[in-house]
């Protein structure tokens, strides 16, 4: 009878355990369907705060972006210098950003189980914009960057904090008409995410979680 007992409150406790489970998913919209909340709404809005380092100078920086069905977005930044010595004050930049993989791989039904792994697989993004300042190389006009970055999650879910790590290389006005090397800047920032139904158009995701 008493090991009968035991087993019947070990069942209990596994089924309020598996409960718990299933409404934790529910609240934070975590359902293993590969999209971990990104597709709660069509916009995401993420906005960063963080260092950035190019090469010869420490700096901090700010970043915002929005992008539409994790693809396709723009994105605007400003970076300014810790060090005094420094050839700029400040530069900031506009673009555009791509996020090729989301869609292509959710379609095909290439998403793990791993919620953060395959946000982190996701979050793979290319930038291309125009770079300018107010002094220094890039006050002479605005120049041109590109780069790449990853987001890791903090939460196993799309909206909340993300660490974004990205590199950039820049060429001012100048070095574009002499062939000269780009600047390489690498970043550091922790940000945060929110998804938004913006209804641009008539889509809502109707699956069944």
């Amino acid at each position: 009878t008493s090991s009968s007992n035991g087993e019947s409150r070990l069942m209990n406790r596994l089924h309020a355990l598996c409960c718990f489970s299933v409404c934790f998913s529910a609240s934070t919209g975590c359902f293993a369907d590969g999209a971990w909340g990104r597709l709660k709404g069509d916009l995401a809005i993420q906005g960063d705060l963080g260092m950035v380092y190019d090469g010869s100078h420490p700096g901090v920086m700010g970043a915002v972006a929005i992008r539409y069905l994790q693809s396709a977005g723009a994105y605007a930044t400003w970076m300014m210098p810790v060090s005094k010595d420094a050839d700029f004050e400040r530069i900031g930049s506009v673009g555009v950003e791509l996020r090729p993989l989301f869609l292509p791989r959710l379609l095909k039904d290439w998403q793990g189980t791993s919620p953060r792994l395959n946000l982190w697989i996701d979050s793979f993004s290319i930038r291309m914009g125009t770079a300018f300042a107010h002094q220094g190389p890039y006050a002479q006009g605005p120049g041109f960057e590109t780069g790449v970055g990853m987001g890791i999650p903090i939460l196993p879910q799309a909206q909340g904090p993300w660490i974004g790590l990205s590199g950039l290389w820049r060429w001012s006005q100048d070095a574009m008409h002499t062939r000269q090397n780009s600047d390489f800047v690498c970043t550091m920032t922790l940000g945060w995410q929110t998804i938004l139904y913006s209804g641009l158009v008539d889509w809502k995701d109707t699956r069944t979680p």
